[in-house]
């Protein structure tokens, strides 16, 4: 009987794993898709930043390090007036974006089939360009103030005008911010409330509204920040009458020509607005961490 001797199991040898070519690759790729942003942050953004804020410590007249464009922004009543001005545009339009977006996000979420039609009716002013909408504004607010018989409305040239308009640039940022809150909420807490016997206001004020929270901040940080750098709305609606910190800066350059004294105001415009911003992205981060 002829016996069949058994094949021998061939083993398979495995070279080395090379784990410096590895990393080297798993930091290549991102390191080349971020570099491009890198490079476009650090020419649009850094640089001309580093360059306001020399330009606005530098002294016109003498060529050197001075305070002096600061101490001409802060002995100016327009100065002042500018701030006090762009302070109430940023809480005023906050306030009132924040107001009308809380219930209107409250709604995308108990009616989810209307949702679209919702986020339609949100986003469909974005589709027209910005300088078309203030005018479009404008010629309404013209025709109201026509046919009202109440006496003059203030929809134009004034801070009023100028908050209305700007609210409808950032309602679709506050609510979405509101939304992105509201849409993690549990929707059994508020059947709970009703079966328990609590009334709308009630379910809102102690649920809904405790569940919007950190929406309604880091929306308000978001709208409160493009409204008060907005030049747009104080420029067109206001009408010159409303003087606010982005107008000044460009009367500031344009007109007089004083490039250091614009840089200041817009230093001083930044040092309110940019805390704010890089607050939001810091609660942005906390809040999608694991």
């Amino acid at each position: 009987m002829t016996s069949v001797a058994p094949r021998a199991a061939g083993r398979v040898r495995q070279g080395p794993t090379r784990v410096g070519s590895t990393t080297s690759v798993s930091w290549a790729l991102p390191a080349a898709l971020l570099a491009p942003m890198v490079l476009f942050v650090l020419g649009l953004f850094v640089l001309p930043f580093v360059m306001v804020v020399t330009t606005a410590f530098t002294d016109a007249a003498t060529d050197s390090w001075s305070l002096t464009n600061f101490q001409e922004f802060f002995s100016r009543s327009v100065g002042w007036t500018a701030l006090r001005n762009t302070l109430i545009i940023g809480v005023g339009t906050t306030v009132v974006a924040a107001a009308v977006a809380v219930p209107y996000a409250y709604g995308m979420v108990r009616h989810p089939r209307w949702r679209a039609i919702f986020i339609a009716v949100l986003f469909a002013p974005l589709l027209i360009n910005g300088v078309v909408r203030v005018f479009g504004y404008q010629l309404l607010a013209r025709f109201v103030d026509r046919v009202w018989p109440w006496g003059d409305l203030p929809l134009l040239y004034s801070l009023t005008g100028v908050v209305i308009s700007l609210v409808v640039f950032m309602l679709p940022q506050m609510t979405i911010a509101v939304f992105a809150s509201l849409d993690r909420m549990d929707r059994r807490l508020v059947d709970a409330a009703q079966t328990l016997g609590a009334g709308n206001w009630q379910v809102f004020r102690t649920v809904v509204l405790p569940a919007a929270r950190p929406g309604i901040v880091a929306g308000s940080i978001i709208t409160f920040g493009a409204s008060a750098g907005s030049y747009l709305a104080p420029a067109m609606v206001g009408g010159g009458r409303v003087p606010a910190m982005p107008t000044l800066i460009y009367g500031s350059v344009s007109g007089a020509g004083s490039w250091n004294f614009g840089a200041a105001v817009a230093v001083v415009l930044m040092a309110i607005v940019l805390p704010l911003m890089i607050l939001s992205l810091v609660q942005s981060a906390r809040r999608s961490a694991p």
